[in-house]
C-alpha cells in the first residue's frame, strides 16, 4: 500500500530542477556581504536546493528543514544573482531573494520573506533576529516548486519555545510542530502525498530545565553531554503509518542509554572474547529495561517488540581482529521469530527509494 502511494513523475521536475541548481551554481560561495569565512562549503540557496532534492530522493521528513537556514533578515536580505564566484547583491529589499536560470534560460527564484515581528537572541557578542513568521518560495517561471512557512517563538523569561513548519514540496506537504517548556518538550508531524496521509508521529520528553538557557548553554559550552541528557528523565513516541501500522515506544535513562551506546566491546576495551561477551550481554539486558517500542496492527494488536541482542564479529587471525556489539532486533509476537535492522528493514527501506 506504502509504495502504490508513490509515482516518481511527481517529483521528477523538481528533483531535474534541483540537480541542475545544484550542478550549476551549487559551488557559487555565499555573498560577500554576508561575512561568512571564504572557503565554507554552505550557502543558502544551495543548502534549500539540496534539501528539495532529499525530498525527491525519498527524504519525506526533510520538507520540515527547509527554510532553517534563513536565521538573520538584517543581515541577509537583499536580491542576489548569480556571479562568477559569488552569490552578487544586485539591488537592496526587506526579502532574501536568489535569482537564476535555468537550463532553458527562464526566470527562477528562491525567495525568504519574514513578517510578524522579530524574535532576538544574543550569544558571543552576536545577535540572530529571527522574523516570527517566514515563508519560503521556490519558482522556476510560473511553477511554484516548494512553498514553506516557519512560525517561531523564543520566551528566555518564561523558558517557552515554539516552531512550527508547514511545508509543500511538490506533491509532498508535511506539518510539524515543536513546543518547549522546561518540564516538556512535544513534537507532531503529519506527512500527506497528493492529499493522501501517510505518516501521523507525536513524540514528547520530560525533563527539567530544557528550555533554561542558562543551564543548557552552560553544559554545552562545557561540552559536558552527561548533564545535559540527565535533563530528560522520559521520552515517548508514535508514529501511525497509512492508519493501518503503528510503531510505540518509551525510553528512560538517557544518561545511561548514552552510556551503552558509546561503548565498545573488543580487544582494546577487554583482555578476553568471554569478558567482551559477558559486558556485551549485561549491557543488552540494560537496553531492554531502559528502551522498549512495540509493533501494532490497528493500534490495538501487538505483532512483534523491539529487542537487543548480543553479536560477535571476527575478521583476520590476529589477537585483536574480533568485537561484540549489541544489534536491535524486531522479534514477532506470532513465532518468535527476529530480524535484525541490519539484514532486513533498513536495507528493504533503502531500496524503496532507490
Amino acid at each position: 500500500m506504502f509504495l502504490n502511494k508513490f509515482n516518481p513523475s511527481d517529483q521528477k521536475a523538481l528533483s531535474d530542477f534541483a540537480q541542475y541548481f545544484c550542478d550549476e551554481y551549487g559551488d557559487l560561495d555565499a555573498p560577500e556581504e554576508w561575512g561568512i569565512d571564504e572557503g565554507d562549503d554552505w550557502a543558502y540557496p544551495y543548502s534549500v536546493m539540496r534539501t528539495l532534492a532529499d525530498v525527491c530522493g525519498g527524504d519525506i521528513h526533510a520538507a520540515s528543514r527547509a527554510a532553517s537556514d534563513i536565521y538573520d533578515f538584517n543581515r541577509f536580505a537583499g536580491v542576489y544573482v548569480a556571479g562568477s564566484r559569488y552569490w552578487v547583491k544586485e539591488s537592496n529589499s526587506n526579502d532574501v531573494i536568489f535569482k537564476f536560470k535555468n537550463n532553458k534560460g527562464v526566470d527562477c527564484e528562491i525567495k525568504a520573506t519574514g513578517t510578524g515581528g522579530n524574535s532576538s537572541v544574543s550569544a558571543d557578542d552576536v545577535t540572530v533576529i529571527v522574523p516570527k513568521k517566514v515563508v519560503v518560495t521556490v519558482k522556476e517561471g510560473a511553477t511554484i516548486h516548494a512553498h514553506i512557512t516557519v512560525e517561531s517563538s523564543i520566551n528566555e523569561g518564561n523558558h517557552t519555545a515554539y516552531v512550527k513548519v508547514d511545508a509543500t514540496v511538490a506533491n509532498v506537504h508535511s506539518v510539524s510542530n515543536l513546543d518547549i517548556t522546561d518540564n516538556l518538550l512535544t513534537m507532531t508531524q503529519d506527512v500527506e502525498l497528493s492529499g493522501s496521509l501517510l505518516i501521523k508521529g507525536k513524540a514528547s520528553v520530560t525533563g527539567s530545565n530544557m528550555c533554561n538557557r542558562s543551564v543548557v548553554e552552560s553544559f554545552i559550552r562545557d561540552e559536558d553531554y552527561d548533564k545535559l541528557l540527565n535533563l530528560m528523565h522520559q521520552a515517548n513516541g508514535e508514529v501511525n503509518v497509512l492508519g493501518r501500522l503503528q510503531i510505540k515506544a518509551n525510553a528512560v535513562e538517557f544518561k545511561k542509554v548514552g552510556d551503552i551506546l558509546d561503548r565498545y566491546y573488543d580487544y582494546y576495551y577487554y583482555n578476553s572474547v568471554e569478558n567482551a561477551e559477558a559486558a556485551c550481554k549485561r549491557d543488552v539486558e540494560l537496553l531492554k529495561g531502559f528502551v522498549s517500542a512495540g509493533i501494532y496492527y490497528n493500534s490495538d494488536v501487538k505483532q512483534a517488540d523491539l529487542s537487543f541482542e548480543p553479536v560477535y564479529d571476527s575478521w583476520g587471525s590476529s589477537d585483536w581482529s574480533w568485537e561484540w556489539y549489541i544489534n536491535p532486533v524486531i522479534v514477532f509476537s506470532s513465532d518468535g521469530t527476529s530480524y535484525s535492522f541490519e539484514d532486513s528493514l533498513l536495507n528493504n527501506y533503502e531500496n524503496l527509494w532507490r
